[in-house]
């Protein structure tokens, strides 16, 4: 049996850092919508149109396009299991609209963008509305 001198010390990776890719990965973001719109995953997975399903889905597109540069809207459509890209790309659109008419979705787009990033909570956050450039919409 081979055993290692005293002296080393084998580390595991720092866990920010798995954090950090693992937060990335799409089911984690459908879990963190699921949870910060108080929906089932598989609500966000469904076809429903109900309006907080709907805000749920937003979310996670408007998270996977900003922060998942590699995706692109077909991935996310058959990741969210929708019929076409388009649906994808209206669901950005709608997205980037709340995001500055509705403050309730702003706050989750931006715990959304904390959570990514493995930055401050929401309730520590100082967040005006009307500025989006902290989370990364132009």
């Amino acid at each position: 049996m081979f055993m290692l001198p005293i002296d080393i010390v084998v580390a595991p990776p720092p866990i920010r850092d798995i954090g950090r890719i693992y937060r990335h990965r799409s089911a984690v973001v459908i879990a963190q919508a699921a949870f910060l719109c108080n929906v089932s995953r598989a609500d966000i997975l469904s076809g429903r149109r109900y309006r907080p399903y709907f805000h749920a889905k937003c979310l996670v597109v408007w998270t996977l396009r900003n922060f998942r540069k590699d995706l692109s809207y077909p991935q996310i459509a058959r990741i969210l299991k929708m019929r076409d890209h388009s649906s994808a790309m209206h669901q950005f659109a709608t997205a980037n609209y709340l995001i500055q008419s509705d403050i309730d979705f702003a706050y989750r787009a931006l715990a959304m963008a904390n959570f990514i990033r493995g930055g401050v909570q929401t309730g520590n956050a100082t967040f005006d509305h009307r500025d989006t450039r902290y989370m990364g919409v132009a």
